[in-house]
């Protein structure tokens, strides 16, 4: 089962996530359970893959900036899969190879979910609101030759099989030409191939006795494996293996789920990419995401664009003046209060009611403890009094008036109001700073309300209202939505946070509180992204990409200001919004720098919190990949470690975090070993002066330290992105 939290959008190192990418993870999740269960119910064998692979151990999950899976089985599983999977798949699953499939031009097989995009509600459900075609690559792993001489032959014949199959489909080739070369293939597999089949059933021919002429090793007669196309055909050895790296698994966590990664995991992922923990965000071998040809083809045939927010000039007109606001009403009741002569009895009945009107009024918007109704109070018994005749004193009445409409003119009418509407408690940092300068001026009143924001259905009605009001910091005065006047009080500024209104595939907050309306309500709508991304430039195709589901939005649009944290965000904005739009707004002039010079501008100052500390904390953590790789010398090298961080502890604060598998896959793979290891985590997590986590924990807590030590991990990237120190810890003997 999903938590509909995982498809929000996401920032993971950075890296904006939509949606509509959360929901194609979520189909390949589901397709990855259906082979996953066939797999351990055939007792067939595979293994994370590729980006797969790598975000696994890396991640804990997907590649932020990937959106396909890959997985990988050696040749017999492989085979077998091919044949058995077919018996368990769930209506719309199949297999695209190259035997079936018409633009199947690749030598491995793909697992897929629907024949075609699909937008029906019981797909809708199964897929979690992904309508389009996904899948997982199966790739295959087989065996070389020990003997060069033969593994070149077999190369040679293999890339020439393909070649020939290629230019027969392509038509490169005379029928004469063909009939010479089909003989060349009976020479070298033995095989008669007729010259009358089909250019695409030769091409199916030829490609099958290319796949066979990959699998004709077997492992007893090698201890290496490769994935022959394309690598093991050209020869690239750092994608060669040893056989016995690929003999165990242990499974990782990956996203909502586990899966195999081979016990060996260090060593094959040092040798595929070298350093496997630096960051590197290069495109991979295919269009992203993977969807937008089926997207781009549907549009084609409907002949417009699918829930698209386009753009108008008529967004970036300006808001026509509230004439009913509730500053607006007091001004104007004041000055008709001012103008009555309380000379007759009627006057006396007609200024009462008026100022009984204003009071009822505030209390309404500011509660039945707002210190002006004291003044009303006052002012209305001195009306009572000059009615009855037991005042003679005009002046004194003018006077309690005086006090009053002063009063309510510095504290209500002159008084600034500032709103934030957070989104979600998670995102109140973005806005933290600001509130705490203007809570600080005597100048504002600020008002805290926090939105709900719901699931969209099938049918796009809204449901499961999330409502976290209850999760804010207890020192922050909060106004539940229903209960805030926001057309009335008409603040002079709005501070927000969401900008999609209803053009996120997954939520929506609370329709009246979409960015189209609220900009009708204040004098000056601001918008403060929920999220910090890491600098983009237009190079970094796949986050410049993702800008269009933050920046081409409704909020960035209706905003006053949008702010930003750098120069180089703000030229981003700026560029993606030019081509978007086409329109000749000067977009610098709504794009700014979120800094104090900015801020000026709205009429206040701020700064930036800090909280100083005098001792630095460091995690420390302990991966279960290297220690089973490392049984010899796991237990001495944690033990030394930990040691030395005991003898500073006076200098150091630190956090010992253990992935939450360890201890099983001790158990499983190095029971010798079990006994020593809980002994030893036993003894450092009585100590009072080490805080003691799984990597399971919520992420903000395991991020919370100052430096990171340990075996690589997914959290050794989040601390490099960070920009806080990152030491991989070396388990070589010096």
């Amino acid at each position: 089962m999903f938590n509909k939290s995982f498809l929000e959008d996401e920032v993971r190192l950075g890296f904006y996530i939509p949606a509509t990418i959360k929901q194609a993870w979520a189909a390949q999740l589901e397709v990855l359970k259906v082979v996953d269960d066939i797999c351990r119910e055939c007792n067939i064998r595979y293994f994370a893959d590729w980006g797969t692979f790598l975000g696994a151990i890396r991640h804990h999950g997907y590649i932020p900036w990937d959106d396909d899976m890959d997985i990988v089985m050696i040749r017999d599983d492989y085979d077998r899969f091919l044949e058995e999977a077919p018996k368990y798949f769930p209506d719309g699953y199949s297999i695209h190879t190259f035997r079936n499939e018409e633009e199947f031009r690749e030598f491995h097989a793909v697992v897929v979910n629907t024949p075609s995009a699909r937008f029906d509600k019981e797909h809708f459900d199964r897929f979690h609101g992904f309508n389009y075609l996904c899948g997982i690559d199966i790739f295959v792993l087989d065996y070389i030759y020990s003997n060069e001489g033969d593994e070149d032959k077999r190369d040679q014949e293999a890339l020439y099989l393909i070649s020939l199959a290629d230019s027969i489909l392509e038509d490169d080739l005379p029928e004469e030409t063909i009939d010479s070369n089909l003989k060349r293939v009976k020479e070298i597999t033995g095989v008669s191939l007729s010259s009358s089949l089909s250019k695409k059933e030769l091409w199916i021919a030829l490609y099958e006795l290319a796949d066979k002429k990959c699998a004709e090793v077997s492992s007893e007669q090698s201890d290496v494996l490769t994935q022959m196309v394309p690598w093991g055909l050209k020869k690239i050895l750092h994608y060669r293996f040893s056989k016995y790296d690929y003999f165990n698994f242990i499974r990782v966590p990956f996203e909502n789920t586990t899966i195999p990664v081979p016990f060996s995991y260090d060593t094959i992922l040092s040798k595929h990419y070298g350093n496997y923990m630096r960051i590197n965000k290069a495109g991979g071998a295919h269009d992203y995401p993977f969807f937008e040809k089926q997207k781009t083809d549907l549009e084609e045939i409907l002949g417009k664009k699918i829930s698209e927010y386009s753009f108008d000039e008529i967004f970036l007109s300006k808001k026509q003046e509230n004439n009913e606001s509730f500053k607006h009403l007091l001004i104007e009741a004041l000055s008709q209060l001012s103008s009555i002569s309380l000379i007759s009895e009627d006057d006396i009945c007609s200024a009462q009611e008026l100022a009984i009107d204003i009071g009822t009024m505030i209390e309404n918007v500011k509660g039945d403890d707002h210190p002006s109704l004291q003044y009303i109070n006052t002012f209305c018994e001195n009306l009572y009094h000059l009615y009855n005749r037991s005042l003679n004193d005009v002046s004194l009445v003018k006077s309690s008036f005086d006090d009053m409409s002063s009063f309510i003119n510095n504290e209500l009418i002159k008084k600034k109001v500032a709103v934030f509407l957070p989104c979600k408690a998670d995102f109140w940092d973005s806005f933290d700073d600001l509130y705490l300068s203007l809570s600080d001026n005597p100048d504002y009143e600020v008002y805290v309300v926090p939105l709900p924001y719901y699931y969209k259905e099938y049918d796009g009605t809204l449901s499961d209202e999330q409502y976290d009001i209850n999760s804010y910091p207890e020192d922050i005065p909060l106004c539940p939505y229903e209960d805030f006047p926001l057309e009335f009080i008409h603040p002079d500024i709005v501070f927000i946070q969401n900008p999609y209104d209803e053009f996120n595939a997954v939520t929506s907050i609370h329709p009246d509180f979409y960015s189209s309306k609220i900009k009708q309500y204040t004098d000056n709508l601001v918008y403060i992204p929920w999220f910090k991304t890491c600098e983009i430039s237009e190079d970094d195709f796949r986050s410049y990409k993702n800008m269009q589901y933050y920046v081409t939005v409704p909020g960035v649009i209706n905003s006053d200001l949008v702010l930003v944290e750098t120069e180089q965000e703000r030229k981003m904005y700026i560029k993606k919004l030019e081509e978007w739009s086409s329109s000749k707004y000067n977009w610098d002039s709504k794009i700014k720098l979120f800094n104090n010079e900015s801020i000026k501008n709205l009429g206040f100052s701020f700064s930036h919190k800090t909280n100083p500390t005098t001792k630095k904390s460091i995690i420390y953590y302990i991966g279960a990949g290297q220690a089973l790789e490392n049984a010899d010398t796991f237990i001495k090298k944690i033990e030394t470690n930990l040691t030395l961080f005991k003898e500073n502890e006076d200098k150091l604060n630190l956090t010992l975090v253990i992935d939450h598998l360890l201890d099983d896959s001790i158990k499983k793979y190095k029971p010798e070993t079990l006994s020593s290891y809980r002994n030893l985590v036993s003894t450092f997590a009585q100590n009072n002066n080490i805080r003691f986590l799984y990597d399971n924990e919520p992420l903000d807590l395991l991020l919370s330290c100052d430096a990171y030590y340990g075996d690589a991990s997914f959290l050794a990237c989040e601390y490099s992105c960070k920009h806080k120190p990152v030491m991989i810890q070396s388990y070589a003997s010096k």
